[in-house]
């Protein structure tokens, strides 16, 4: 299902390449091109941005992203639901859901997020980690990003008519962000669980939305805010 870039790298910019199952909640929008990155949310739920749902009828697979030596999971996308506040071209409301067409069975390698529910996130502490695959073609190891997660203020100095709704993260000296191909992908924290367990918690607190071309010093990416959809959330896939 994916196609090998033989070019060099289009990743997102300035991160590492990630292990198998580090991110077993990742999964790409697409078919032969995969278009937009999601999270898995439940065994039959993706979370992605609203503007990646504008795609032909054969562009509707989720797939787990592991072709490197691991055997991709596929389900067909049975429905697609888009914040009804969203419109484009403009960026507010900027999520939605896709129903899968079938439960998809949990594994080492594919496991749900968790959701960030409460509108402060200060007490995840100031780093967040952006996942994706990157820019131009479609690749074969997801890349993910550590980057600053920035309080509404400051996102506002940098970005006029940015709404609670959003959220800014990257590293204003420029240098890290995520970029064309990783919309729709999850703004993470990463919460070790306790020693007598294995494994670590992933809550997803944003959307990757939009931002100008990728990296730029002072142009941090915008994401949309998780916790301020809760409930709608909630209401589609666990009603």
């Amino acid at each position: 299902m994916k196609h090998r870039s033989k070019s060099g790298p289009h990743f997102a910019i300035g991160g590492r390449n990630t292990e198998p199952g580090e991110f077993p909640h990742m999964a790409a929008v697409g078919t032969w091109v995969f278009k937009c990155g999601s999270s898995l949310i439940s065994s039959r739920f993706v979370l992605t941005a609203a503007h990646c749902t504008s795609v032909s009828s054969r562009d509707t697979t989720i797939t787990d992203p592991f072709s490197n030596g691991f055997t991709p999971t596929d389900a067909m996308i049975a429905k697609i639901i888009v914040h009804p506040k969203y419109t484009s071209p403009k960026k507010y409301f900027d999520i939605a859901l896709m129903e899968l067409d079938r439960v998809v069975d949990f594994s080492r390698y594919i496991q749900p997020a968790c959701l960030w529910g409460q509108f402060d996130t200060g007490n995840l502490g100031k780093k967040a980690t952006v996942t994706g695959w990157g820019v131009i073609d479609s690749v074969d190891i997801i890349l993910n990003k550590e980057c600053d997660s920035l309080l509404r203020p400051s996102c506002s100095r940098h970005w006029c008519g940015i709404q609670k709704t959003q959220m800014c993260a990257g590293k204003l000296a420029g240098g890290v962000d995520a970029c064309q191909g990783d919309s729709g992908g999850p703004l993470q924290v990463k919460i070790p669980l306790p020693i007598t367990t294995q494994g670590s918690m992933h809550y997803v607190i944003g959307v990757t939305s939009f931002g100008i071309e990728c990296a730029l010093p002072n142009l941090p990416g915008v994401y949309t805010r998780v916790s301020s959809f809760i409930d709608c959330i909630e209401n589609n896939v666990w009603r």
